[in-house]
């Protein structure tokens, strides 16, 4: 900062706290249940956290399509960190403009 030296950015991903989401402290997201979500709605979300959490459930793994129909992941191939927050484009599904 002012001292001519360059400073190289640093992309820090800070995920989920999977052994307590909801721990403001180490969790960077989190989900609380709401009063009216039924108990078994609410089995099937902590099936689902879980899952996400032990990497048996993985939303970014192909076979998966852009919108325009080009290939962003093959069937079996899973997408890291970066190619998702760098999406060129949403996903086949996704509703919204791309651009």
């Amino acid at each position: 900062m002012g001292n001519g030296k360059q400073v190289d950015s640093v992309l820090d991903w800070n995920g989920p706290d999977w052994k307590d989401i909801n721990n403001p402290d180490t969790s960077a997201v989190g989900f609380i249940k709401g009063t009216a979500l039924s108990q078994e709605s609410a089995e099937k979300v902590d099936a689902f956290v879980k899952g996400l959490g032990d990497g048996s459930i993985n939303l970014f793994k192909g076979p998966l399509q852009f919108q325009d129909g080009k290939v962003y992941l093959k069937d079996g191939e899973a997408a890291t960190d970066l190619q998702v927050w760098y999406f060129p484009q949403l996903l086949k599904g996704m509703e919204g403009p791309s651009k």
